[in-house]
């Protein structure tokens, strides 16, 4: 199978956020990750399989509300099958801590890491791995 380029592994981070950012239910992103494989890490923890990618999810969704994504960088730091691109994005959100009386806002520029491979049935370029790798916080900013 070809390589991962640069402008897929773009448009599969931007779609991956979007989705995010819209709070679609969890089975949308089975067309866009390795169910069987997909690895999420995030401040220290390491989640495998679609469950766990579920539970993660869900715990997103609970916690972070009007999300915003915003990509300012793609990079391909490693080439060929799988490819690692590293995602540098603002991200924006609102959460609510029970039973605190206010929400707090959420304003960080965020690295994460993802690892595409293509899906052997359809060629597509699928996500094997999102992993957070740097966080840093706006000043004032409520953090996770």
């Amino acid at each position: 199978m070809d390589e991962i380029t640069l402008e897929e592994a773009s448009a599969l981070a931007t779609h991956f956020y979007r989705l995010m950012d819209a709070h679609v239910p969890v089975d949308t992103y089975l067309s866009l990750i390795d169910e069987e494989h997909i690895i999420v890490g995030h401040g220290g923890t390491r989640l495998e399989g679609w469950s766990a990618f579920q539970r993660w999810y869900d715990g997103v969704l609970r916690a972070c509300f009007d999300q915003v994504h915003t990509i300012d960088e793609v990079t391909l730091v490693e080439s060929g099958m799988p490819a690692t691109a590293r995602i540098v994005a603002r991200w924006q959100a609102v959460k609510w801590d029970p039973p605190a009386a206010r929400t707090e806002t959420i304003d960080a520029v965020a690295t994460h890491h993802l690892v595409i491979s293509r899906d052997e049935g359809t060629g597509e370029p699928v996500v094997n791995a999102y992993l957070m790798t740097n966080v840093q916080y706006a000043p004032g900013s409520a953090q996770l």
